[in-house]
């Protein structure tokens, strides 16, 4: 019975034993590398030495997948970020609190969050140091496949960490909605800002500004056309003078212009001379999506059917392109011509394919 009670003692006490402390640094550090943040932030709290090695090993740790990052202004003081998960779960964290206190509600379990994210109603403000740093602290712990950005003003300093969100191969999809340009940012920053864009191979860009957007030219759009497969591109000005920036391009762009899956640009204007040839490349592809932009003159029906392939037929009652096909016939691009009302000069363009 002693020698049982021995036996018993000997293996709690193997169970309790403190074997990682007796490592050495750097084999701790290898271990620590394999896990993610918030698991780092329980070993901060085991002991002084472990506290520093965990922070040393940060750069090696395995980031946590989240699928959006979303952040909203509120005041120049005041931003939100809300971090999805493809479980459904997100967190909310609000970016004036002390950065300790952000990285202890990063370490909690992810919570359910009701309601949209607070923002701005008025003017929109760059992004202070002090925040981009701690915005910057959630780029070293996640990695995210959409970012989005609202109420924002786009200085030099907002670049720099836009550069560090999106320039990485695990985002996909960037989206900044409701912003402007910072008065002192000057045009070679505007330009930094659709050359950071390019760089990044994003599948898709949405761009939603309160203020002329020059940089998204007829170049960014070529670009853009080549560096990624399909590019999906939304562009709205909400300026009361936005038809008189429209964006005029050349008749050599169909080639590019059949690249794009999605393009919602309303001050681009495309010749039918251009735009037919590319209407008819893009269908072929037979791929879902939407061109809506406008045209320098409206087209009728026998324009159309004179453009069509053998392989392509023309159903005015549905006024759409279909892709003769026997067994299917189910490859269509839907039109929808409308005169603009803002520049009558110019036909307000729908094309949707199915």
């Amino acid at each position: 019975q002693e020698a049982k009670k021995a036996k018993e003692t000997k293996i709690e006490t193997s169970e309790t034993e403190d074997f990682l402390s007796q490592l050495a640094d750097d084999c701790v550090i290898d271990i620590l590398s394999r896990i993610d943040h918030i698991d780092l932030d329980e070993f901060v709290t085991l002991s002084q030495r472990l506290s520093n090695i965990s922070d040393s090993s940060r750069n090696r740790a395995v980031k946590i997948v989240a699928s959006r990052l979303f952040l909203s202004q509120v005041t120049r003081n005041i931003f939100y970020v809300e971090l999805n998960f493809h479980s459904g779960q997100n967190f909310k964290l609000k970016l004036t609190d002390a950065i300790e206190d952000l990285e202890k509600n990063m370490s909690r379990a992810a919570q359910m969050t009701t309601g949209p994210l607070p923002y701005s109603q008025g003017q929109q403000h760059v992004i202070s140091p002090a925040i981009t740093d701690r915005l910057s602290m959630l780029l070293n712990r996640f990695t995210f496949e959409t970012c989005v950005f609202r109420s924002i003003s786009i200085d030099e300093n907002f670049l720099a960490y836009m550069e560090h969100a999106i320039v990485t191969p695990s985002v996909t999809n960037f989206e900044i909605v409701k912003s402007v340009f910072d008065e002192n940012l000057s045009l070679t920053g505007q330009e930094r800002f659709a050359s950071i864009l390019l760089s990044a191979n994003l599948s898709l860009i949405h761009l939603e500004f309160e203020c002329a957007l020059s940089t998204i030219h007829e170049s960014f759009l070529r670009k853009y056309s080549q560096a990624v497969q399909r590019p999906q591109l939304f562009v709205t000005i909400c300026i009361d003078d936005e038809h008189s920036s429209l964006l005029h391009i050349e008749e050599s762009f169909v080639r590019d212009l059949a690249n794009y899956k999605t393009l919602i640009m309303l001050r681009l204007v495309v010749k039918p001379e251009t735009l037919l040839p590319a209407l008819m490349d893009r269908l072929r592809q037979k791929r879902e999506g939407t061109w809506q932009f406008r045209m320098s003159r409206n087209v009728d029906i026998q324009e159309i059917q004179a453009a069509l392939g053998i392989d392509l037929l023309f159903d005015p009652s549905q006024f759409c392109i279909r892709i003769k096909d026997k067994r299917f016939n189910r490859h269509k691009v839907t039109l929808n011509i409308q005169q603009s009302y803002f520049e009558p000069t110019t036909w307000r363009l729908e094309a949707t394919f199915r």
